[in-house]
């Protein structure tokens, strides 16, 4: 188990977790490095590969004993979080890769600020399914982009803004998210640029990268994915401050 301790210990939990998860969701999966690659992504298959010749109560007796002592240990995990060209030795996981799988294992809330959007069906299909098979409670603090013509008042220029946002994005039936937005950015031409995803009160990911097609896929862009209980719940805190204080209201169309 030597060399597999060591091959661990570059691996995030949150990998390790969703290889566990998906060992669960499909039993009859062979773990072979090209399945281990899909699953955690490529950076960390050649880590894990010491797995595939372990049997299967072997590879998910591993995994839970490293994840409970990872779990155990104090002190924030961060993982570099990266969109576009890469060197050819590379240690992070892609933005769209994390997004997915931190919507996909959400279990209780998410909360998105300051994105721009270009191409929600996409992103949002996990965090959809999560709120409709889960009960998963989730809130978008969204950038309205432009600025309010003169006569038009902000609270109207806001309601074009989220009903065209959930016209082009969000094309689901069943629950949708809570939007809220900040009524004085519309009259200033200021924007909401804060981004950051946080999921469950423990998962922060805080990136460059819209959710557009450019920023998910082309741009370079460069993002950290926080483990910590204590910053997501400050982060949280951050956002509710702004909506108890009126700064950012709630969406009630």
């Amino acid at each position: 188990m030597s060399t597999g301790d060591l091959a661990l210990t570059k691996v995030p939990v949150q990998a390790l977790e969703d290889l566990r998860r998906e060992l669960v969701r499909f039993p009859s999966a062979q773990v072979t490095e090209a399945w281990l690659a899909r699953v955690t992504g490529e950076p960390y298959a050649a880590s894990l590969r010491f797995l595939c010749d372990l049997p299967r109560e072997g590879v998910c007796a591993v995994l839970d004993a490293v994840i409970a002592e990872r779990n155990a240990q104090r002190g924030p995990e961060l993982e570099l979080v990266w969109t576009g060209p890469e060197a050819t030795v590379s240690h992070t996981r892609s933005n769209a890769v994390v997004l997915r799988q931190l919507f996909e294992r959400a279990k209780d809330s998410v909360l998105i600020g300051g994105y721009a959007f270009d191409h929600g069906k996409e992103i949002f299909e996990p965090l959809h399914r999560a709120m409709r098979d889960k009960g998963v409670r989730a809130e978008i603090f969204m950038d309205l982009r432009g600025e309010a013509k003169s006569g038009v008042s902000s609270e109207t220029f806001a309601t074009e803004c989220v009903d065209r946002f959930l016209q082009e994005n969000w094309l689901f039936d069943g629950p949708r998210p809570e939007i809220y937005y900040a009524p004085l950015t519309a009259a200033w031409g200021a924007s909401l640029h804060a981004k950051c995803v946080v999921v469950d009160g423990l998962d922060s990911l805080i990136t460059s990268a819209n959710f557009t097609d450019r920023g998910q896929t082309r741009n370079l862009e460069l993002g950290v994915l926080i483990r910590d209980r204590g910053f997501a719940e400050i982060l949280v805190a951050q956002w509710r401050g702004l909506v108890s204080q009126g700064i950012v209201v709630r969406y009630e169309g």
